[in-house]
């Protein structure tokens, strides 16, 4: 599928990076430049009860260690982009991270050579799905080890001063294995080998105090340069190479499916049904406002102070561990989601939230969903549930501040179910707030 297209990562300078929010102000550690980082290394599944990517406790199953200074990189990163796992990918990159690519020509200037935090999550959430590119490749495997050489405070223009940025220059090896339709020697594989120094700038990230992102990425230059004929063919590559092979734009510019955040119906009843279905975290990154909350229902309707809301962060967490598979406290994990919504009526919003200068409308939807979760739990002998998700569901949108011809959400509100089902003993009626909370 060719989603997330919109201009791609072509060479093209990105619009100049927004003043910080106010909240970055959380991310100063008041530090001597001579600060030395976490020697730590926590490995993938170590049994220590890593922090979870976006912030709390999750279950070490499935999880790459904690992100605690310089072994975000030579830990964390190879981790997830071997495990190909989006959701810990994009909680591992700075909203203003940037990938600067090698020069197409000696002396092409940085700003033309730089691709965003969301270009690089679409490129990527491409090769992780196994999409096939115009030329018929797609990504079979990967394998990435990254040595991490050096650890020094950071010097960049970018860099606020109540900021402390660090840069890590790191040897990469990384095996990309591809599928090739187009294949010759009747293996069909395509074997790529990136074999490179690697600039990375890394700093504390705001929405989990105690672990680190990644602020920008500059590729480098091969260090060895070996092709081998085959079978299978396999070639010497970079991180650029790599990245443009499943960076592509076609006449529509969408996927053939009309997927899109174009207007409101096509964000509620195209996008998002698509990406939830899917289990695409970069998809569904892409479809929440940054402000995004969710009010779910309540325990006690009659408990004035129980707390009804989360915000992005906890639902990237969530959404991740029902995307990933990962197991919740009882065993369960999710097999599979198929999400439809019907967009009703859509009217302009008095939020109290909402700012003066922005426009924000109330969506009312009908939200018909099944989620098949794994459950060893079950006396039939199947291992399968099925949750039957039927209500109208609240969305407040507005338009994308960094796509202004896209729309995201602000604000989901749950409803109760409109019917309740009888049904097999594998069969139960659910919300969406039930839902969610097996993975809180």
């Amino acid at each position: 599928m060719r989603l997330f297209v919109r201009n791609g990562c072509a060479g093209v300078a990105p619009a100049i990076p927004r003043i910080a929010r106010v909240a970055r102000v959380a991310r100063a550690v008041l530090l001597p430049l001579t600060f030395v980082l976490p020697a730590l290394l926590i490995g993938c599944g170590d049994d220590s009860n890593p922090s979870d990517p976006a912030g709390g406790t999750q279950d070490t199953t499935g999880t790459c260690g904690a992100r605690a200074g310089d072994s975000l990189v030579s830990v964390y990163f190879p981790c997830v982009f071997t495990n190909q796992d989006s959701a810990g990918f994009e909680q591992m990159l700075d909203d203003r991270y940037t990938f600067v690519k090698l020069p197409a020509f000696p002396g092409q200037p940085e700003r033309d050579r730089i691709c965003d935090r969301e270009d690089v999550l679409r490129i990527v959430g491409r090769m992780f799905r196994g999409e096939q590119n115009p030329d018929g490749l797609s990504v079979e495997s990967i394998t990435v080890n990254i040595n991490v050489v050096s650890t020094t405070p950071s010097f960049d223009i970018r860099q606020e001063v109540d900021e402390t940025w660090f840069d890590v220059v790191a040897i990469v090896d990384m095996t990309v294995v591809l599928n090739d339709s187009n294949s010759t020697d009747g293996t069909g594989i395509l074997n790529l080998l990136i074999d490179s120094n690697q600039k990375f700038v890394i700093t504390q990230d705001v929405n989990s105090p105690g672990e680190w992102v990644i602020v920008k990425q500059e590729d480098q230059a091969r260090i060895n340069r070996l092709s081998v004929a085959g079978p299978p063919r396999t070639e010497s590559s970079t991180w650029t190479q790599l990245l443009s092979l499943f960076d592509w734009t076609d006449e529509t510019g969408g996927d053939g499916n009309d997927v899109s955040r174009a207007t409101i119906p096509d964000l509620l009843h195209g996008w998002f049904p698509y990406v939830y279905s899917h289990q695409d975290s970069a998809g569904y990154d892409l479809a929440l406002d940054d402000r995004y909350t969710f009010q779910r229902l309540p325990d006690d309707p009659d408990d004035p102070d129980e707390d009804l809301f989360w915000d992005k962060t906890e639902e990237a967490r969530i959404a991740g561990r029902m995307f990933r598979g990962t197991p919740n406290d009882s065993g369960q994990s999710v097999e599979s989601i198929t999400l439809n919504i019907n967009v009703g009526s859509t009217v302009p919003s008095f939020d109290v939230d909402q700012p003066p200068d922005e426009e924000w409308f109330d969506v009312v939807t009908i939200v018909d969903m099944t989620v098949v979760l794994n459950d060893p739990n079950l006396s039939d002998g199947t291992g399968i549930l099925n949750l039957l998700i039927d209500s109208e569901q609240k969305f407040i949108v507005t338009a994308d501040p960094d796509s202004p011809n896209d729309w995201v959400i602000v604000k989901q509100e749950d409803q109760q179910r409109i019917q309740k089902a009888g049904g097999s003993q594998a069969t139960e009626e659910a919300s969406w707030s039930d839902v969610k909370g097996l993975f809180r």
